[in-house]
This record gives C-alpha cells, sequence and structure tokens, in this order.
C-alpha cells in the first residue's frame, strides 16, 4: 500500500515544480528607449564574447549590433532572416546580371563617363543604373582596397 501513496506524493511535488517557473514574475523594463538600446548592446556583446561560440550565435550577435547601428527603428526579425523581404525573389541569373551590370557601371565612372554617356553605352536609363550601382558600390571599394594586398598573397605564395 505503500507504493500508490508515494506515487501520489510525487505527482504533488511534480505539479508543485511545474507551477514554479524558472523566469521571473515580473521582469525588470527598461525606463526609456536609450536604456533597451543599452541592453541589447551588452546583450549582444555577452553572446559575441562567449567561449566556443559557433556561427549561429555570432549571427544572432551580429544582427542585434547592426539593428542598434542604424539610427533607424528596424525590426529585428527581418536582420534575422525571419521574415522575407517585399517583393519577388530574384533568380540566380538576374542577380548575375545586375552584379555584371554593377560591374560595368564602376568602370566605366572610373574612366570618367558621365551618367548620360552611360545610358547610351548600356543601354538603360539612369535611374536603374544609380539604383544597380547603389547596391553594389561598397563590394567595389573593398575590392579595390584589397587588390594591392591580395597581389602581395599572391606573389608571396609564387616564391614558395
Amino acid at each position: 500500500m505503500a507504493k500508490p501513496r508515494e506515487r501520489q506524493r510525487s505527482l504533488v511535488k511534480s505539479t508543485r515544480l511545474k507551477n514554479r517557473s524558472d523566469f521571473p514574475k515580473r521582469f525588470l523594463r527598461p525606463s526609456n528607449p536609450q536604456q533597451a538600446r543599452e541592453w541589447l548592446h551588452d546583450v549582444a556583446a555577452h553572446i559575441s564574447n562567449l567561449p566556443n561560440t559557433g556561427p549561429r550565435f555570432r549571427f544572432v550577435a551580429y544582427a542585434i549590433k547592426k539593428t542598434l547601428r542604424s539610427g533607424k527603428l528596424e525590426n529585428l526579425s527581418k536582420e534575422l532572416g525571419l521574415i522575407y523581404p517585399a517583393g519577388r525573389p530574384r533568380t540566380f541569373q538576374e542577380r548575375k546580371t545586375e552584379k555584371d551590370m554593377a560591374r560595368k557601371i564602376d568602370a566605366l565612372r572610373s574612366n570618367g563617363k558621365t551618367w548620360a554617356q552611360m545610358e547610351g553605352i548600356l543601354d538603360a536609363d539612369k535611374r536603374t543604373m544609380e539604383r544597380i550601382y547603389q547596391r553594389h558600390k561598397d563590394r567595389f571599394r573593398k575590392e579595390k582596397m584589397l587588390a594591392p594586398l591580395s597581389r602581395a598573397v599572391r606573389e608571396v605564395l609564387r616564391k614558395r
């Protein structure tokens, strides 16, 4: 007869433990948006400083930091990739041709061509070319900065 009684006690005990939550009943909330930004920044710094953090943790920390860096109030779920961007997803070929167009625009701009001259050469209107160039111009700036470095690395590797 002792067994049913013990089972009943363990059920009562487990029910009590289930009611007790690991989270506090009341959360301390930030007093203003500035304090909330500071707390989010601290969380991102903590996540990125954890030892043996994998790419998933670094991705979340980077998303938080990137959202905080931009001055606009943006939705973090967009940065984390939880929602899709507006519009139809572009195919690989569409993305590739746009990147090629941006490379041509960058080459023509570095040669001193005006937007009007580029319209005739590339057979596209000015607004479309500006939009494409704006989307990709940072990539070209990085490539130009890293070009001497990669050239030097190639030279070192050739000597070996």
